[in-house]
């Protein structure tokens, strides 16, 4: 998992074409202005979604995982924990959705409280919980990165 802020996401290039692509929009693109919604950046394999949605106490917490996509968690607007842990750690698989590339697991995390303009890039061996609440369950605004590995 890489940790950082808008002002240093050109920090990360040269990792995968399509994550460069994904790091240089956020640079020069003002998301704040960007509506609600799906954003095709790159096709299927560089989009965004930009969301309003209400955070989560952390005992709802549901780890997810991906095999073929990096996500890229970024706030917006308000506070959000997201819970992590590695995939490699003791977790119980409780369901996969493989044609969404998706896998879901329970087991411990360790949280990160995350402030507007910052973000997490989670990669296939990042188990990831978004959308807790920091203290109390509230409205935030968030980009949600889909970036295609491989």
């Amino acid at each position: 998992m890489i940790v950082t802020n808008r002002e240093h996401a050109l920090d990360y290039l040269g990792l995968n074409q399509n994550l460069d692509t994904a790091l240089q929009y956020i640079s020069k693109t003002d998301l704040d202005g960007i509506e609600d919604g799906n954003h095709l950046i790159e096709g299927e394999e560089v989009r965004v979604k930009v969301q309003h949605m209400q955070t989560k106490p952390l005992d709802a917490a549901k780890l997810e995982a991906h095999n073929d996509f990096a996500d890229i968690q970024m706030l917006l607007e308000g506070e959000e924990s997201i819970g992590w842990c590695f995939r490699t750690e003791k977790l119980k698989e409780t369901e996969a959705a493989p044609e969404r590339d998706i896998y879901f697991y329970e087991g411990e995390f360790a949280k990160l409280d995350l402030k507007p303009g910052q973000f997490v890039i989670v990669f296939p061996d990042d188990v990831h919980a978004p959308g807790l609440a920091t203290d109390e369950p509230s409205g935030i605004r968030k980009a949600v990165f889909k970036v295609k590995l491989g």
